[in-house]
């Protein structure tokens, strides 16, 4: 004789029913969802980016001492910050940077590679 408890026969899941449930609230699921993905889109629309891109032109005058006349006198900059932060700009570039370590063989120094033993810098 098999005894079943009431709580053990409400504990059992009718699959069919809770599909049967999803299928026929499926369009109402469908609404909220693309509702939701709208407003999602709508507000990251509004949100700045946490990465942009930039690109800047580095003009400057290609004389320098050796080039002029020697009776010319060397040009003065009135525009000394520009000047810094234009070559600022040019150091910072991926580009550039990634030429230095191919022609001087950076990859292959071990404290520009990550395989040096005592780590880099020297003091950690």
């Amino acid at each position: 004789m098999t005894y079943e408890s009431p709580a053990v026969r409400d504990a059992r899941i009718d699959v069919g029913a809770v599909l049967g449930a999803v299928f026929k609230r499926l369009p109402r699921i469908i609404l909220i969802t693309l509702l939701l993905l709208a407003a999602a889109f709508a507000f990251l629309m509004f949100q700045p980016r946490l990465y942009e891109s930039s690109a800047s032109i580095l003009i400057e005058s290609r004389g320098n001492a050796y080039t002029r006349a020697s009776n010319e006198s060397a040009p003065t900059n009135a525009t000394d910050a520009s000047v810094v932060s234009s070559q600022i700009e040019l150091l910072k570039s991926r580009d550039t940077l990634l030429k230095v370590v191919d022609q001087l063989d950076l990859r292959s120094v071990p404290e520009f590679n990550g395989s040096a033993g005592g780590g880099f810098p020297p003091w950690r």
